[in-house]
């Protein structure tokens, strides 16, 4: 098969390199790009001798055509820590067997000081991929001298030989190149020569390398990670100490530049040249103790792609069928309810004026701190909405008066002439945070609830006019303020002056444009909406980069990014039925799923929520550090909707996952987590140095992030539970879905 042939076929979608089958093409590239896998089938895996080792190398083919797919001519690598340094040194295999469409192969590596360490490998082809079972056994310890050591797996694509000619995926942690990445964060240094990372700090414990010219990729995973460590009176994983324990059982995935730009795995974990612990790196070994062995299986996977975002979006999926539980029972009714229950309780006049304190202690459940913010962290209006609905939907008047109440304090007290909103308030008086610019995403969130509230008001036949007066010169400031090329700035001053010129947000105020425009039947809303997401598509789709979702966060690539994406392109998708928006939605989706953390770990904590599973079904927040938090529980109605629209079960997978193991870490009636109240749920917390590590703190964005998918469920289906959903007809389902965006 030519080059020039391979890249034609590559942007039609997965090319599949099999002996069976040649090359499997798809007459639907959206088909291919949802069903394909990378894979390699019956590969021929060829041993050479490669005279710069002294040894033998490992050739990886393409078992139809031969075409080299991966090589590495020094398999046998160890590092030792000698002093405070690690020094490589590396061999071929002495000797190679072939066994069936693999090989068993052993090496052994002395090093400078006169340890002994012995390889023993079986590669074997499986389930289309080629898997390395690996033993490494210290066979002679000069233990004086080396006091620690790690194995490396290292492996290269033969024609690429710069780092820099290569998109890195390491979900979660980068995407592609550098870009987005804030100064510090693992990744964002393109001169480094090491980005070996952790992998707790991974959604899933893969890297992805794609050769830009080409769009040959190869994935490489730890198959059957499980993360351990004693973590007791011998290592605190929360410090840079160059710790040495035979406990410690998890790995590094990254890449190198040197000798070559190389995919690797190194074992135990060296992470580096960037760490989030104090130093440029963080590292682990094991101790060179005579007859001491570690054993780890790797996994390899090969493809090629027409960009990044087919190969990030396949080889996700891939290990996402490989390590993601399946979803258990549902308990959106149980959790629904107690978070309904929750901001009646808590919504009080804390300042004169009714809203929910700022946060709560955990696990008491007491109020430490009260100031108001609109939208984002605060979403006081979002939750304002949700009490109203559950009030009149369950004839429950105090609570749809309480909601009420808070929709109207934002109405009547926020409002600027110029029809922005001030956004924060504080204090036991009504001090508005004069400072705190107008962030088009807290004003849009907030907006929004409010947009819900005045939209739900008009359906039950009763019109709120201050409400929706209020929408639309919020409404009339956007469509006023939108620059020439579509896109709106990240934050506006109090009297409409730019505070921050970042256009990368653009998507935030697309669904509230959307929706205004049902609400108010005029078009200029909608036709500000398609500008803003033709600026966003033309400026974002295809480098798998949304950045700015987090309002507290720098400009940076984040999942709140990806998902304030998928609420624009689907509004545009439900007010236009064009196909591209749905197709800019399905790539939105395939990066914010990403950062959902879809494995799992046990921990050393009393802590019930995160013992037994560790971070499994919540998700990192943004890049430049390993927070997690439940934001995610957000997308499950988006991607139950997507599924509809595509026909691509995946996407329902994912939401049955949402609608289960995201609401783990909620204390709810059947869920007993220890918190004092149910609804509770703890703000963010960080589980990648194997401890728990939370903020201790309840925010009301964590119970709106779980009610607005299933009231919005709930709404289009007539359930919240996916289960009772799917037993409507699939036509039924289908029906409701397109309509669900044209109604009022």
């Amino acid at each position: 098969m030519t080059s020039q042939r391979a890249h034609e076929l590559s942007r039609r979608g997965f090319l599949a390199l099999s002996t069976a089958t040649g090359v499997a093409t798809f007459a639907d590239p959206q088909a291919a790009a949802a069903s394909s896998r990378p894979t390699v089938q019956a590969a021929d895996l060829v041993v050479e001798e490669e005279a710069v080792s002294g040894g033998y190398g490992v050739v990886i083919r393409d078992g139809r055509g031969g075409t080299v797919l991966a090589r590495q001519s020094a398999p046998a690598q160890i590092l030792a820590k000698v002093g405070d340094a690690p020094v490589d040194t590396a061999a071929g295999y002495r000797s190679a067997t072939r066994r069936g469409a693999g090989l068993v192969a052993s090496g052994v590596v002395t090093t400078a000081a006169g340890s002994v360490y012995r390889f023993d490998d079986a590669w074997t082809v499986t389930g289309g991929a080629v898997l390395l079972d690996r033993t490494v056994t210290v066979q002679k310890a000069v233990a004086t001298l080396e006091m620690g050591f790690n194995s490396r797996l290292a492996i290269g694509m033969p024609d690429t030989s710069e780092l820099d000619d290569v998109d890195l995926f390491l979900p979660g942690v980068r995407y592609g190149d550098a870009t987005g990445l804030p100064s510090g964060a693992i990744g964002s240094d393109p001169t480094d020569g090491y980005l070996y990372v952790r992998e707790m700090r991974l959604a899933l414990p893969f890297v992805v390398a794609r050769d830009r010219t080409t769009g040959a990729t190869i994935a490489l995973s730890h198959d059957g990670a499980r993360p351990a460590t004693d973590n007791g009176e011998f290592i605190d994983e929360r410090t840079n100490t160059w710790w040495i324990n035979e406990s410690i059982q998890y790995a590094a995935l990254g890449a190198h530049r040197a000798p070559r730009a190389e995919l690797a795995f190194t074992y135990p974990a060296l992470e580096g040249e960037k760490s989030y612990l104090g130093s440029p790196w963080a590292r682990r070994s094991h101790p060179v103790r005579a007859g001491f062995s570690h054993r780890y299986r790797a996994r390899f996977t090969f493809g090629s792609y027409a960009d990044l975002p087919a190969a990030a979006a396949a080889t996700w999926r891939d290990h996402w069928d490989r390590f993601a539980p399946a979803a258990g029972p549902s308990p959106a009714t149980a959790v629904f309810a107690a978070g309904v229950s929750l901001l009646g309780r808590l919504t009080k006049r804390y300042n004169g004026f009714p809203g929910l304190p700022f946060r709560c202690r955990l696990p008491s459940g007491e109020a430490d701190a009260v100031s108001y913010v609109m939208g984002f962290i605060g979403q006081q209006a979002p939750a304002g909405y949700q009490m109203l609905r559950a009030g009149l939907m369950r004839g429950d008047a105090e609570l749809a008066a309480t909601g009420r109440s808070v929709i109207d304090f934002w109405v009547q007290e926020s409002g600027l002439p110029n029809g922005l909103p001030k956004l924060w308030i504080d204090g036991d008086k009504p001090n508005w945070r004069e400072w705190y610019p107008a962030y088009i995403r807290v004003a849009s969130d907030g907006m929004d609830g409010v947009l819900d509230a005045a939209r739900l008001m008009r359906r039950r036949g009763k019109p709120v006019a201050a409400w929706e007066a209020y929408l639309k010169r919020f409404g009339d400031f956007l469509v006023g303020h939108q620059n020439d090329d579509g896109s709106f700035y990240r934050a506006y001053n109090w009297n409409g002056t730019v505070n921050s010129d970042a256009k990368s947000n653009t998507s935030h105020p697309v669904r509230l444009l959307v929706n205004l425009t049902l609400l108010t039947k005029n078009e200029r809303y909608l036709d500000a909406a398609v500008r803003a997401g033709r600026y966003y598509y033309e400026t974002t789709h295809g480098t798998f980069h949304y950045q700015g979702g987090t309002a507290d966060n720098p400009n940076v690539l984040d999942k709140e990014g990806g998902g304030m994406a998928m609420h624009a392109y689907l509004a545009l998708h439900d007010a236009t039925g064009e196909e591209r928006w749905l197709d800019a939605a399905r790539q939105a989706a395939d990066y914010t799923e990403t950062w959902l953390i879809g494995w799992g770990w046990q921990m050393d904590t009393p802590r019930r929520a995160y013992r037994d599973h560790g971070p499994l079904g919540l998700s990192l927040i943004a890049s430049g550090h390993s927070g997690i938090d439940n934001w995610i529980s957000y997308e499950s109605a988006n991607f139950y909707r997507l599924y509809l629209f595509t026909g691509d079960a995946h996407y329902r997978d994912v939401a049955r996952f949402l609608l289960s193991t995201s609401f783990r870490t909620t204390q709810y009636v059947g869920n007993n987590v220890g918190y004092a109240v149910n609804g509770l749920v703890e703000e963010a917390v960080g589980l990648a140095d194997l401890v728990v590590s939370g903020t201790g703190v309840w925010l009301p964005w964590c119970t709106v992030a779980q009610l607005e998918p299933l009231a919005r469920l709930e709404d289009i289906f007539g359930s919240m539970d996916i289960t009772a959903i799917e037993r409507l007809p699939l036509a039924e389902r289908k029906r409701r879905n397109r309509e669900a965006g044209q109604i009022l």
